[in-house]
This record gives structure tokens, C-alpha cells and sequence, in this order.
């Protein structure tokens, strides 16, 4: 994998051309002052906090020194390329002549100044396209890439690397450390909730976690699996073990079976009731749930859309537009909308259904704390059905307790 050749940046040329539309924030200020000591590094910021704004701070400060560099920004989502997109046209007023996109049904054309990637559609040019010339390499949600196939995209030449994530280290493995890192360079600025919050980047927030009870069938099914999982970890136990395979396919069966439970629907629903008339978005992990939930709330007289995968391209940029638009106050997706979506002034959400990892939480978060006019605080409502999962809301708490005020209720059986 190419490293970053920090020597193209020894002669300095006149800059020309791009010019940004806003002054940056002061976090923004010291962290591309970290960054362009050796044009190399991950910056961690909490979402909502600018990041995409910082890169195209990056990406002029490069142009100062190499006017004729060339720019890979990769991207992991569709919704994302489009918000990258907006941002390099209107934001840092690049010529729509000068921006390639690959992705997302887009067909591929000759290559521009700046080319502005899928993931999925990087991995196969990057080494390619990178040949000749100077490039820099911009990657969001850098800890995408860490995964054997999503690699690729780090291989090819670049004289300047830039990583961009809210939640850059990974929970499970060591890939980050081992294939990021040593391409994009490591963790050089971090910017927290506290610090967003502080500065009034992020709006002051109020989280309520809601268990929502389960029916006398998903109680009996949880049951049976907790007793597998037990038998499972007295087995390992005594080969001196913590983890095997059967054991992770049985904690992810308990939370499937969670994430199902049909009254996450109907409190979601009832919760929406009692915010009738705001913007909000609601996350589930299953489409087949998030439509039901549409139909529902349609049903109760909310302007609702659903956004997920199993929709058409057309229908699922329309919905999204009239969420973007204000025409339409709730939209209910999947993972589809985790990453890559910049509303300000959507002043609620309810996380019907998720999983347990950090980075997910963090993500719907910050869809969420983004501040707009006439937004004093946001609201966040998370459903939980299992113990497990009021420990990492419990642990959560800890974390934010001088940051959000944090408050527990229980939904009544229908």
C-alpha cells in the first residue's frame, strides 16, 4: 500500500481558483494546522461537527502548495456522494466540469480534477487512476475501509492523505491499526461532544430510553436463547475461552429477535403522536418494519417517507429530497441514512431498533444534535426490550451525564 510522498510539496506555486464560502470554526483552524505540518492523518469529530467542511479546508490548503493536484475523495454511501457533491460545487465553488463521480447508477466519464467515489466503485480504480500525476486521497468514514476488499482503495500513489471519522477505531479487530493507519497516517485531532457542545456546534440534547415490553412469544423465544448462551459460555469456560463462533451467532440471533419485537412499532408510532407537526427521523434495522411503521404514522395524519435499500433509486432520492425540502416531516429509514445525512433542522429521532455496536449510535446521534434556527434543545428516544441492551444505554449515560439530561420510562403493553 502507497504512503504518502510528502516531497512533491517541496516548491510552492501561486494558488488560484478555489475559495471558500464560509470562515472556518475554531476547531477546524487547529486541526488543519495539525494536519498540513505533513499533509497526513485521521482527524476524529464527533458527527455534526464540520468534518466535511474541514476536507474542503484541507483540500485548498493543498492547492496552495501543488496547484495541480488531483483529488480521490471516497465516500461509503450513495447519500453521502451527494452531500459531498453539493458541498464541492457550492461550498468550495469547483466547477461542475471539474467533479467526477463514480457511483450510485452515475456511469463513468473522463476523470476530472476532483474524483468523488462510492466505495464500492473506488476499490477498482484507485490503484488505477492514482498512476499518474500528484493526487491526495481523502477517505470519510476512514474506518470503512479497513476491511480486506474496502482496502484496495488505499493502493495507490498519493502526496497527501487525509481520513475523516467520527468513530475511527474499530471494536472487533485490529485492521485500523494495521491497514489504515500506516496509509492515511494516524489520529491527530479529535473533537468530542463535549467540545462540540461547548462551542455550539452540536445543540444541547435530551435522551430518553424507553423499554417497550415484548409479547409472551418473543419472551418465550428470548428464553431459549439465553439458555443456549449459557450452556455455550459454561463450554467455554472451561476451555479457558470467551468468545467462539456459535456464541456470536447466538447473541446476534437474541438481538434480531429483540430488534423484531412488534411493540417497538406501535411505540414508535405513539411517541411520533406526541410530537405531531416536528421533523424527525426514525431508524429501525428491518424495511419490512420501517414501512409498517409509514403506514401507520400515514394512517395517524403525519407527513411521513420511508427510505431504505429495498426502494428504488428514483423513490428513495425523491423521499430524501422532500425530508431535505421540509415537505415531509418524518422519514423512517434502516442503515441507509446512518451515514450521510445533514438536515439541522431535524429536532427529533427515535431509534426504534439497533444494534449494539458504539459507532452506530454515534452516527444516529449525530443525525439528530445538528443546531438550526429555533432549535433550543434536540431529543433522541431510543427503545430497548433486553437487559443487555439498557447496560450500554446505562453505560452511555455515564459518559454523557454532564452533556445531555438522560431520563427512563417504561411503555405500557397495548
Amino acid at each position: 500500500m502507497a504512503r504518502a510522498n510528502h516531497a512533491a510539496f517541496a516548491s510552492r506555486e501561486p494558488a488560484s481558483g478555489w475559495a471558500l464560502k464560509h470562515e472556518p470554526r475554531r476547531w477546524q483552524v487547529a486541526a488543519l494546522d495539525a494536519w498540513s505540518k505533513n499533509f497526513r492523518g485521521i482527524i476524529s469529530v464527533v458527527t455534526g461537527g464540520g468534518k466535511t467542511l474541514f476536507a474542503l479546508q484541507c483540500m485548498a490548503e493543498v492547492i496552495k502548495v501543488r496547484p495541480n493536484c488531483q483529488f480521490l475523495i471516497v465516500v461509503p454511501t450513495v447519500a453521502l456522494l451527494d452531500q459531498w457533491h453539493a458541498a464541492l460545487t457550492g461550498e468550495l465553488q469547483i466547477q461542475e466540469a471539474d467533479v467526477t463521480a463514480l457511483g450510485g447508477g452515475v456511469k463513468r466519464r473522463k476523470m476530472g480534477r476532483v474524483v468523488l467515489a462510492v466505495l464500492n466503485s473506488a476499490r477498482s480504480v484507485a490503484s488505477t487512476i492514482t498512476k499518474n500525476g500528484h493526487w491526495c486521497l481523502i477517505v470519510d468514514e476512514c474506518h470503512r475501509v479497513a476491511s480486506a476488499k474496502n482496502r484496495q482503495v488505499l493502493g495507490g500513489s498519493f502526496i497527501a492523505t487525509l481520513g475523516l471519522s467520527a468513530t475511527p477505531e474499530r471494536q472487533y479487530d485490529s485492521w485500523f491499526e494495521d491497514f489504515v493507519v500506516p496509509v492515511l497516517g494516524p489520529v491527530i485531532f479529535r473533537y468530542s461532544y463535549d467540545d462540540a457542545l461547548r462551542e455550539g456546534v452540536i445543540s444541547e440534547f435530551d435522551l430518553w430510553n424507553i423499554r417497550v415490553p415484548m409479547t409472551e412469544e418473543e419472551e418465550e423465544a428470548i428464553q431459549k436463547i439465553n439458555k443456549s448462551i449459557a450452556r455455550e459460555r459454561q463450554n467455554l469456560n472451561k476451555q479457558g475461552l470467551l468468545e467462539s463462533p456459535r456464541l456470536q451467532r447466538l447473541l446476534l440471533l437474541r438481538s434480531r429477535r429483540s430488534q423484531s419485537a412488534v411493540s417497538r412499532i406501535h411505540a414508535t408510532v405513539e411517541l411520533t403522536n406526541q410530537s405531531l407537526g416536528q421533523r424527525g427521523i426514525i431508524f429501525h434495522e428491518f424495511t419490512r418494519s420501517a414501512d409498517r411503521i409509514v403506514a401507520l404514522l400515514l394512517q395517524h395524519g403525519h407527513r411521513a417517507r420511508v427510505y431504505h435499500s429495498g426502494l428504488g433509486p428514483p423513490t428513495r432520492y425523491e423521499n430524501l429530497r422532500l425530508y431535505i425540502a421540509g415537505q415531509i416531516d418524518v422519514l423512517v429509514t434502516c442503515r441507509a441514512l446512518d451515514e450521510g445525512l445533514d438536515v439541522p433542522s431535524t429536532q427529533f429521532g427515535i431509534i426504534a431498533a439497533s444494534t449494539a455496536t458504539l459507532r452506530q449510535r454515534i452516527q444516529r446521534l449525530g443525525r439528530v444534535l445538528r443546531p438550526a434556527p429555533n432549535k433550543s434543545r434536540a431529543l433522541v428516544m431510543t427503545l430497548y426490550a433486553l437487559n443487555s441492551e439498557a447496560e450500554h444505554l446505562r453505560e452511555e449515560s455515564e459518559r454523557l451525564r454532564d452533556l445531555a439530561n438522560v431520563r427512563w420510562f417504561e411503555a405500557l403493553p397495548r
